[in-house]
């Protein structure tokens, strides 16, 4: 008589060539046909496929599908060279994910980036980087916003030095420091032409301001301020 587990190896290895891999890893456990060579290597071959699937997963942006096909392969085979190798490449493409929303000023997106690896207990030197870096551009565009640019500097010359690799950065310093000479030379007119009582002056100057800095108050009191006197002015 043939077996048992035979029957459920062939059973097991038809739901792997299939794609069923879900299927073919419950065969494998409830027959505990990993105590048998073949179905030793039938989990190998089962890991090897949920290891595959997990990169496209990864390609197409399903991200907890494939680490899931990834914690099922290493459930399968152990801590093979596969699925650590696997595990680094994602790593990798979600800090280089994090890099592209630092680089483009959005370092909300890459905290939410590093938050998927530190959920995967994937906190390492480069992540902590990361999320440090981010926390700096974060302050830099705060203190920006209120017209701070020498602060913002140097928030995000740290930053610089926490990612070196994301040379585009060196352009957002250099955009800090011609913002802050501009936010200087506008400050000084808008006070010259608001002692002169040069109301429609100063309120163009407070615009301009506030695109540089729209959460400066200055600005805004000044642009509130100026634009009274132009109504009063007006109703003479």
């Amino acid at each position: 008589m043939f077996q048992g587990w035979r029957l459920k190896l062939r059973e097991a290895e038809l739901a792997c060539d299939q794609g069923r891999l879900e299927e073919a890893t419950a065969l494998i456990r409830s027959a505990d046909l990993d105590q048998y060579l073949p179905g030793q290597r039938l989990s190998a071959k089962i890991a090897e496929r949920m290891v595959d699937r997990a990169r496209k997963h990864f390609t197409c942006g399903n991200s907890s599908a494939g680490w899931r096909d990834l914690e099922s392969a290493k459930d399968l085979s152990g801590e093979s060279d596969l699925v650590i190798k696997a595990r680094q490449e994602s790593v990798n493409r979600l800090l280089e994910d994090a890099g592209r929303y630092l680089v483009a000023d959005n370092p909300s997106a890459a905290l939410e980036t590093v938050k998927k690896l530190e959920k995967r207990q994937l906190d390492g030197a480069v992540v902590r980087a990361t999320k440090d870096a981010a926390r700096r551009l974060e302050s830099a565009q705060r203190l920006a916003a209120h017209g701070k640019f020498a602060e913002a500097e140097e928030h995000l010359v740290v930053a610089r030095s926490l990612r070196p690799d994301l040379e585009e950065l060196n352009r957002k310093q250099q955009d800090y420091q011609e913002k802050l000479e501009l936010f200087r030379s506008l400050t000084e007119q808008l006070h010259r032409e608001m002692s002169e009582s040069h109301w429609s002056e100063a309120v163009a100057l407070a615009d301009r301001l506030l695109e540089l800095a729209p959460e400066n108050g200055i600005a805004r009191d000044a642009r509130r301020h100026a634009w009274s006197e132009v109504g009063a002015t007006g109703r003479k």
